[in-house]
Order: C-alpha cells, then structure tokens, then sequence
C-alpha cells in the first residue's frame, strides 16, 4: 500500500541503488522463497451434523394429496420465525382457520406486549399480478399496524407480483428465500425451528397425515432435532 512506504525507506533506497542485474537476483531469490511458503491446510471437514431446517427446506416435499392446503407452508412460516425472531410472541393458528373469523390479522402473527410487530399472511400457491386481491384482506387488516413487518409468503411470485406487493408495503418471502436466510443459521438455531415445526404440526394442525410424514422424514433423513 503506497501509505506504507515510508516505514522501508531504507529498503527501497537499497534496491533503488541496485545495478538491473543485482535487482533481478534479488526478485528471484524472493520467488523462491514465496514457492517455498506452506500451503494453508484447507479447513477440516469436522461438520458432520447436517442442518436440520435446512434439509427439510430444500427437500421435505410440499403438500400432498388429501393434507390440508398450506398447513406446510404456514407451519414453515411459523418454524422459521420462532427461531428467527425469539424476542416475539406468535400466535398461529391451523390453516383450516380464517384470520378475520377469529380477530387476528394474519396467518402468523407476532406480538411485542400489545403491539403488533410480525404478521405474515401465507398463500400456498405461485402468485401472479392477477392474484393480488387475496391479500386484500391482509392489507386491510394492517391499518393501525403501520410499524408491524409484513410478510407474504408463497410458493413464489413473478416479478410484477413483487414488485406490486413490495409498492403496498409487503416484504415477499417464499421457500427459495427461506432456504438462502437459513444457510446462515448456526445448528442450534436450525434446532429450535425443527422443534418448532414438530409442535405446529402435532399441536395445532393436528393433521396425523402429515406429522408422520414429517417425523418419517426426520427418522429416515436422521436429523438432529435437539
């Protein structure tokens, strides 16, 4: 760096005042000392635990037939963030179960004391610009919310369909982007979402179908669940 060149001053005058040939024996005999430097060992292959969350994640298979419709999805959603946001108190409900019906705003919904802070509405299927008006009832639910985060999560979304939810104040999430935050996660982390998953699905899906499938897929994939 040119800053510290004045710390070997004496060194550069030496070279500077070196005949071509003199500079040229020196540049070589630095060379080989640079081939002659150890290699840096590569880091040791000791992570041997697979993340949890993140195998289910890229490989649990989505909803099947005769499991309700975004009982996965929502149960991911709810996984994800019991892990990613402990400081929040979340109410989620069964898939089955209609937000308004029951006075909540959302899917998930995530509580600091009385204030809303999280809600995320999930929609499981691709979502289009002509598939807008679903969250309609979302959006509305949100007036008196205004510093809460909120979320839509789906199986995907086109472009447009981002960029018209991102313009009404909407974060997007869907699977791929739940797989890339969670990448980042420490073991432990990823536990407490595997946990997280399992008590949605046992104690309010309540879907027998599905928890097997899932517990089937924790045995067979041996993760580590914590």
């Amino acid at each position: 760096m040119p800053q510290a060149w004045p710390q070997h001053r004496s060194e550069l005058e030496a070279i500077f005042g070196m005949t071509p040939g003199e500079r040229r024996k020196l540049a070589e005999r630095l060379w080989d000392q640079i081939l002659g430097l150890p290699d840096f060992a590569p880091r040791a292959p000791t992570q041997t635990t697979v993340r949890p969350f993140s195998k289910v994640l890229e490989d649990f298979p989505g909803t099947q037939p005769r499991e309700p419709s975004g009982a996965l999805l929502q149960g991911l959603a709810y996984a994800y963030y019991r892990a990613d946001a402990p400081n929040v108190t979340l109410e989620v409900r069964g898939s089955r179960t209609g937000s308004r019906r029951i006075g909540a705003v959302a899917d998930v919904d995530g509580w600091s004391g009385s204030t809303l802070v999280l809600s995320i509405e999930v929609k499981d299927e691709p979502i289009t610009e002509n598939d807008l008006g679903e969250f309609n009832s979302f959006l509305g639910n949100l007036r008196g919310h205004g510093d809460a985060t909120a979320i839509a999560l789906a199986q995907g979304f086109t472009r447009q369909a981002r960029a018209d939810l991102d313009s009404k104040g909407l974060l997007v999430m869907d699977r791929p982007t739940m797989i890339a935050n969670v990448a980042l996660w420490d073991l432990r982390k990823q536990q407490v979402a595997m946990q997280a998953l399992d008590y949605y699905l046992w104690r309010i899906e309540k879907d027998p179908a599905l928890l097997a499938r899932f517990r089937k897929f924790v045995e067979d994939e041996k993760l580590s669940v914590g």
